[in-house]
Parts: C-alpha cells; structure tokens; sequence
C-alpha cells in the first residue's frame, strides 16, 4: 500500500494517494486497538446471553 501511494503521488495523483493515506492510518488504528488486549497471552471468554427469561452460557 505504501508503494502505490508513493506511485500515486509521484503521478501528481493526490486524491488517490491521499485515500491510501487514509486506509492505511485506519489499518494502524485498528491494528494499536488489537494490539493493547493481545500481550500474547491465552485468554478464555465467557459470555452469557438472555432471552425469553432464558440464560445461555456461550
């Protein structure tokens, strides 16, 4: 993506190169919100759902 930003805008394509911009500051976002949970440790999730009066473990 860097690449083809970069040859966007040697191209004097700004609008384009200013999209991968944005796409690929989304993928750091969302890689920094994934990362901070991680810490490379095995973690179990439990969640419990209710519905017509009824509790289901998931």
């Amino acid at each position: 993506m860097y690449l083809e930003m970069d040859n966007y805008s040697s191209n004097k394509s700004y609008e384009k190169a200013a999209d991968y911009r944005k796409k690929i500051s989304s993928l750091r976002e969302i890689q920094g919100d994934q990362s901070i949970a991680g810490y490379n440790k095995d973690r179990d999730a439990i969640s419990v759902s209710y519905s017509n009066k009824r509790k289901e473990l998931v």
